[in-house]
This record gives C-alpha cells, structure tokens and sequence, in this order.
C-alpha cells in the first residue's frame, strides 16, 4: 500500500502538470511596455469649455498626453527614457514604453497641452521639480486652456503614479484632474426701486497670471503660487444685460490658494482680513442719491466658505450665489465700497487736516469726488467774527463772508482733466467754505492745492493742502479699538502696534506701514515716487520725484522746475511759510536746544523753547494735533516717546 500510495501520489503530481511560458528577465535600464489606462476625475459638476457633465470616455475630453517618467518620487528626481506624447489620444492602444526600474520611479501625465515634442519642457536630465514649475503666462482667461486649431479650447489636465519598481508587470492606471478651478457665480439684484441700485458689471479680480500644468502633486498647499512668485490679474468686465435681475457665470480660473484667516468669522468681515492676492468677484453697480448717479461696488473674496477660506483648490468646482437685497452699508460692511462724494467737511467723521488721502475708484471709468474744507484758513487768519487765535492779518483773514478761489500749486505727477479735476474750485467762507476734486480710477500722486483771495491779483495763498492720492487706505484702522503688539491689515496695506511703554499705555494706537505720501511701505522706492520731505514744523511736503507746477492761468499745462534756493526770513516765518508752501526757508534761530527756520522769541518759537509745543504749534501739546500737523484725520506726527523703546538707552533725538 505504501508503494501504491507512493505511486499514485506521483502519478497524481504528474497528471496535474503542464507547461507554462516563462517570462523574459527585464533587467533595471531596459525598455519594457506596459499597460496603461485613464479615468479622468470628477470635480462634482462640470459645465464650460468642452467640459461636459457626463464623461463616458477620457476620449471625450483628453485631446493629446504627455506621459513622464522619473527615476524617484522627490523633486529632484530625473527624466528616465523618452517621454511618451499621444498626439491623438482617440487612437491610444493602452501600452506604454517606460524604463524598467528595482527601485521607486514616478510617472506624471499632462493632458490637452497641444505642445509636441520640442515645445514642452521636458529633455534629459531634467527633474520633477522643473516638471512642477512649469507654467504659462496669464493675460485672458483664454490663456489657462490648451487651444486646439486656434479657436477650440479644451481643460488642461494632470496627475501621477508612484511605483516601488517598474518592469514588466507594471500596470498604469492613471487619474487625471484638472488643473484649474472652476466658479459657478450667480448674481441677483433684489434690491427695491427706492435704492435705484442698478449693477453694471461682474468681473473677476485678483486672479494669479501663471497657470502651472501640474497641481495634482500629493497635496497643493497655501499660499500657492508661492508668495515670492505671485503677480495677478484681472479677467475682463462682463456687462450687466439690461432689464434682467440676475446673472450666471461660469469662469475657470488657475489654482490660488491663499490660505485660511483665524480671526474673521462673519461674511461682513472676510474682506477685512483676505490675504493679498486673494481671488474676489467684484459687483459694480449704481445708486442714486438727490436724483445723481454714484458708483458703489460689492467685493465677495472667494474660497470654500465665504467667512474665512480664500482657497481655489485645482479640480474643485465652486457654487456662489450673491444676492443684493439693498444699497447697503459701507461703514460697516467691509464689502461694500462706496464710491460716492467723500464729505472731508464732516468734522465729525473727519477731524481737520492738512493733508487728505484720496481713494479713487481701482478701475472702471467712474471718477471719485471728495470735499476738502478750507475751515483751516478760515481757523488761521480768522473771519473778523472773534480776534484769531493765530495770526490777525486783513490781507489774508476771511472777512465779510469773503469770496476765495483754489489753486494747483504742485504735483508729482503730471495733471490732465482725465486724471484730476477741480470740480468746485470757488465760494464764500461763510456759505460753502469746501473745495471739490475728482480722481480717476487708478490714479495715484501728490497734489499740493492752495486757496486764496480772488480780489488778490498777486495770487497769494491763505493755505494749502496735501492730497495723498492712493489705494492705500488706513482709516480703518481707527475701528480697530484695542490692540496688541503685531501687524493690522488695512486696505493695500497694514498698520503696526509695537512693545513698549508708550504702546502699553495708547492701547488705541496705531502707525501706518508706509510714509506719508507713499504707495508702498518701501521706505525708498526705486523711482522716487511718492517719496516726500518735511521741513519741521510745516504742513507741507516737498517732492522727491520731480515737481510739476502750475502757474495761474495755465493750471493744466506744466514745466519740470527746480526748488527755489532757500529763502532767509526775517519777521514772521510761520505766516511766510503759510503763503509760500513751496519755498524752502533757511534755518538760523537757535531756540533752547533745538535750531528751527522760524525767528526766534515768538510764539512758534518761544525762547527759551517749550517741549511741550507740539510742531510749533503754540496751542498744541504732546497730547494734541497741532494746526500745522502734515498727517491726514485720525493721523498725528507721533509725540516723541513713541520711539523711547526703539533707541538705545531710551534717549529720542
């Protein structure tokens, strides 16, 4: 029996044999082919630009494929083999040559980019990371598609596989994702016939102007496009239709992941904290107000939520319904902007200033009117109702309810009627004591405006001012309410708090980021522009960049001119100064320890020399603004321990 078993046993092993083909030895640097197929990933829903709903085949929207092999899965790993181009993706038979591999070896697909060989940027030696910084240039949204005969545009698309080792047995199973994000936006207009809001536009804003092929690496994270890298632009307006209530949009846009904010949490206030270059819709519309016509725009920051997200993530389509319900209001709601009349007479919105940022409008066609009161003049050389507190001069005082006209002094950029205008450049000093000025969108510069006598055939100025115009806008700033030491954000810019003793006791305190007059915080910008000086003591700027002046007569015409050789005063300097902004004066008096241009022993200039006087002002202290103070409303010059805790052993020269 044991024998029988034995033999059976063997017989039975014999029977259950056949022969089998045995696989050719691929050995690590040979070409080996490999299947391969795609699936092409859902983003929820799609609708656009050869884009359907339903994709029964990734022939249906993959055009062409670049396919990428790489001898490693970190960024600098290299090009292994030839890549593969399917110029004709209706014909793919399902395999692929790639180099055979013992180790790990990444695979990167790029769809629809309608670039053959020669034309993507792939060659030996090249690594994953250049494959990953690949971009194209912005300028229309046309440009984030691959174009095909000129004028058939298809989604661009991407994805990866890692593999531990690549031979024979490999199989590709490819996931492609798209590698922009697409908006769903609709606008509704239900706001009542009262308000006589009427929208005008949509348009997208703030959208990156690189499109990169590759987003479907692990994990896209913020801020991509990286920071250093990042420039934007704006899609074009789409026209409001006439007649209708609401508007739907579909847009594709590249991936721009700005991040998360910890602090808002209200739709009221995400504007308030976006990153910059964040993506935003902006709404224009009109409203009316005593049967004129005013610019308002709604801004909406766009993102996963509309409270604190400001991430566009790649194959993600996002749903936005924004409906307008009324006018709104601006003072509260940070994303409206009022683009009406800006009153500067409010005294109690706007304390008295010499100088007067002006916003205007960042783009379109509207220009943006503000009032700027001449109450200052009237406070300086009196209106013969009470003895002036300052100076008691009848050549210059607003006696009588005295006529008075503005002039254009000086500007840093050239002035034409389409980027400025004096729209209200005359009145009396009791009836309507402000002058009004226009600003187009965009513009930005320093203006010096002065008022005078119109009986004063001579010209002389009573005073003058300095309009700051820029997109920067720290007045909200002084909502802020108590704070701690860091950076603020505030429009196109931010504000700062500091440690230390001053800033421990002013807790409502606040400093700008930039210098007055500047567009930007650098303190010294490459062209100069928007670079000003002060004379201490004075309310007006001196120009850096270059000056435009602006004789009577001839106010938009100019001639580049030089400063004046500075000028020795005797008598009063302080009223010299005020009629003649533009003149630099010479200093010599010695007050105390302190050498000013204004004569000595007056009230400017007392001697000896009161610290307490604030920017020589005589009425002023180091808790007050003085009347000659150059900082816009709710701005002073910072008293001197501001700066106690920046210099060492705390003494402030």
């Amino acid at each position: 029996m044991k024998r029988v078993t034995i033999f059976l046993f063997v017989m039975g092993l014999l029977a259950g044999c056949h022969r089998v083909e045995s696989p050719s030895l691929v050995l690590p640097g040979e070409v080996v082919e490999v299947s391969a197929s795609f699936v092409v990933a859902s983003d929820g829903d799609t609708k656009g630009v050869n884009d359907p709903e339903s994709i029964s085949s990734p022939a249906d929207v993959i055009k062409n494929l670049w396919i990428v092999q790489y001898n490693g899965t970190d960024d600098d790993a290299r090009v292994l083999g030839e890549p593969t181009y399917i110029r004709d993706f209706s014909t793919f038979d399902g395999s692929v040559n790639l180099v055979a591999t013992a180790g790990k070896s990444s695979i990167y697909f790029v769809a629809n980019t309608f670039e053959s060989e020669g034309e993507f940027p792939v060659y030996n030696g090249s690594t994953l990371a250049d494959l990953k910084s690949y971009k194209r240039q912005i300028r229309t949204e046309k440009d984030v598609f691959g174009v095909e005969d000129s004028d058939d545009y298809h989604l661009i698309f991407n994805g990866y596989q890692e593999f531990d080792k690549i031979d024979g047995e490999t199989v590709i199973n490819g996931e492609l994702k798209r590698n922009l994000a697409k908006l769903n936006i609709n606008v509704v207009n239900q706001a009542s016939a009262g308000d006589g809001l009427k929208i005008r536009a949509v348009q997208l804003m703030s959208v990156p102007s690189v499109s990169y092929y590759v987003t479907s690496v692990p994990e896209v994270v913020a801020p991509f496009p990286s920071t250093k890298d990042f420039t934007k632009l704006n899609y074009a307006e789409v026209p409001w239709d006439e007649g209708v209530d609401h508007m739907n949009i579909v847009s594709y846009v590249p991936v721009n992941m700005r991040g998360m904010d910890l602090i808002s949490d209200s739709e009221s206030l995400k504007n308030k904290y976006a990153p910059d270059g964040s993506t935003y819709l902006l709404v224009s519309a009109t409203y009316q107000d005593d049967g004129r016509d005013y610019p308002i725009t709604y801004t909406f920051y766009l993102g996963e939520n509309m409270t604190n997200d400001y991430n566009l993530a790649p194959n993600c389509s996002y749903h936005y319904t924004f409906v307008i319900k009324s006018k709104g209001d601006a003072d509260s709601d940070y994303r409206i902007s009022d683009w009406g009349v800006v009153d500067f007479t409010d005294e109690d919105k706007y304390p008295l200033s010499n100088c007067y940022i002006l916003n205007p409008m960042p783009s379109g066609t509207d220009m943006r009117s503000f009032r700027i009161p001449i109450k200052r003049a009237i406070e300086f050389w009196g209106d013969g109702s009470s003895e002036p507190k300052y100076e008691n001069d009848v050549d210059y005082s607003f006696r009588n309810n005295a006529e008075w006209r503005c002039y254009i002094l000086a500007s840093d950029f050239v002035i034409d009627p389409s980027k400025f205008q004096i729209v209200k450049g005359s009145g009396r000093s009791g009836d309507d004591p402000y002058f009004e000025v226009s600003v187009a969108p965009g513009v930005r510069g320093n203006i010096i405006v002065g008022v005078g006598h119109t009986k004063d055939a001579t010209r002389s100025i009573s005073w003058s001012w300095h309009l700051w115009i820029t997109d920067y806008d720290p007045s909200s700033a002084l909502q802020l309410g108590e704070g701690e030491w860091g950076i603020y954000p505030v429009t196109n810019g931010s504000v700062h708090r500091y440690k230390g003793t001053f800033w421990n006791s002013n807790t409502s305190a606040y400093i700008m980021d930039r210098n007055l007059g500047s567009f930007s915080p650098e303190v010294y910008p490459i062209d100069n522009f928007g670079l000003v000086y002060y004379q201490y003591g004075r309310k007006d700027p001196f120009f850096q960049s270059g000056r435009y002046k602006y004789p009577e007569g001839a106010t938009l015409k100019f001639a580049t001119v030089d400063y004046s050789e500075a000028n020795e005063v005797s008598g009063n300097g302080m009223a010299y100064s005020v009629n003649n902004p533009l003149s630099l004066i010479k200093g010599g008096a010695e007050s105390g320890e302190t050498l000013t241009w204004l004569k000595s022993g007056d009230k400017y200039s007392p001697l000896p020399f009161k610290s307490s006087i604030m920017w020589h002002d005589p009425y002023a202290d180091a808790d007050s603004k003085s009347i000659f103070d150059p900082c816009p409303p709710g701005y002073r010059v910072p008293p001197r321990n501001v700066w106690s805790d920046f210099v060492a052993q705390g003494s402030v020269g």
